[in-house]
């Protein structure tokens, strides 16, 4: 497989987060004083830990089980 059918994309806009991998895109809801995702931590089975960077709390280590938004 090449490079690009192995990235995953971690995005926000507003209160929303996107993630995307493989053709699939996932849209759910996250903290509208979420600035940005800072770091991927670690990925394995649907399972992130994510450092990301609040408005509210600066950076700070998160857990996103994605399996919950599929």
């Amino acid at each position: 497989m090449t490079n690009e059918t192995n990235t995953a994309i971690l995005t926000s806009t507003g209160s929303y987060t996107f993630f995307t991998f493989r053709g699939t895109r996932l849209k759910f809801r996250t903290s509208p004083a979420l600035r940005k995702y800072v770091n991927v931590k670690h990925w394995d089975h649907c399972y992130l830990v994510v450092d990301a960077d609040y408005t509210t709390l600066g950076i700070t280590e998160e857990y996103i089980d994605i399996t919950d938004v599929l």
